[in-house]
């Protein structure tokens, strides 16, 4: 099983250490997820080196430098090239790619979607919390913006079934494939032409909004567009760590697999891993729902130590041995 887990960011001690402990995460899972492959495309105007800090947790990610998108492109956000350049890093002979922002943490497997994915190619993820916010400000509205922009885009209507995942289950908005950018799962044949029209689609998309979230506005329309199958993934799949989740949610919130700690209301993610003096403090203060589940897998994974220095030299052992016994099966000895 060739399993590609793809992340970009800054190059920046926060992005650095966030990817550090992506990868950590996966080697404590084992299996096919310590094999799997990580890809972190960073990209910073000239920036072309991980920093001294973070050097030695980049051994087991490859790492890409995106240098197509300008400081003044920086305020589009996804819509960038080191978003896409991911794409293009996708193994052709991977069985599936997973997409990742760098502040999610993978906390469990998930080898029941990873086969239901190979029997049934799909492009798979959740479902966005809240309908997008325009360029100027403007919250919109989903029954007006998703009709004007996909007759105008793609030249018809899109079909819209699902639910915002936070507005409530009284909300009489619906979504169309709208996905929560922070995970998306696919085949590479299925992404590839996935990427080819989304580059196609990304500036009219802009161009109409004004959105930051331009790049995550653009997925439904690509998947209308191409008519490309689609799969509604349950919170689990993408559980902020947000009290409303928790509270809308608490079945999921039992049993997540990845965990996108992207709300700073209690923590700031830039800075758990990047200064000492507040990882520790983060590590002793109780918290609560998803926030005390990303707490606990934190100590869980570093043994909190800073930073992951004796956990990381265990997993490394533990990887080594593995791969000796692997070869000599191989060799029948």
């Amino acid at each position: 099983m060739k399993l590609d887990f793809l992340l970009c960011g800054s190059a920046n001690d926060a992005f650095f250490s966030q990817i550090a402990f992506f990868r950590l995460c996966l080697n404590a899972l084992g299996g096919v997820y310590s094999d799997a492959r990580v890809v972190a495309v960073f990209g910073d105007y000239g920036i072309k080196k991980i920093s001294s800090r973070w050097r030695q947790y980049f051994n087991r990610i490859n790492v890409e430098w995106d240098t197509s998108t300008s400081e003044n492109d920086e305020h589009m956000g996804p819509f960038s090239g080191r978003h896409y350049r991911r794409f293009e890093c996708i193994r052709l002979d991977a069985d599936l790619a997973i997409l990742c922002d760098a502040d999610v943490a993978v906390m469990a497997p998930f080898n029941m979607l990873v086969d239901d994915l190979q029997s049934r190619p799909a492009l798979a993820g959740a479902i966005a919390h809240f309908h997008f916010v325009h360029g100027d400000g403007n919250k919109g509205n989903p029954d007006v913006d998703w009709p004007e922009i996909s007759k105008a885009i793609i030249g018809k209507d899109i079909e819209r079934p699902y639910q915002y995942t936070l507005y409530g289950k009284n909300c009489p908005f619906k979504a169309p494939f709208y996905i929560n950018y922070g995970v998306l799962i696919g085949t590479p044949a299925l992404l590839k032409d996935f990427h080819a029209r989304a580059i196609q689609l990304q500036g009219q998309v802009y161009d109409m909004t004004r959105s930051w979230f331009a790049a995550q506005i653009a997925v439904p329309l690509v998947c209308a567009d191409l008519e490309l199958p689609t799969l509604s993934l349950p919170m689990r799949y993408n559980f902020p760590n947000d009290s409303r989740a928790d509270a809308m949610y608490p079945e999921e919130m039992n049993h997540i697999k990845f965990l996108h700690y992207l709300r700073t209301n209690v923590f700031d993610r830039h800075k758990i891993f990047s200064d000492k003096e507040y990882y520790h403090a983060f590590l002793k203060e109780e918290m609560e729902g998803s926030n005390e589940m990303f707490r606990r897998h934190v100590y869980k994974m570093t043994g909190g130590h800073y930073p992951f220095k004796t956990v990381s030299l265990w997993n490394e052992s533990l990887q080594y041995v593995s791969d000796i016994f692997r070869k000599r099966r191989g060799k029948d000895l």
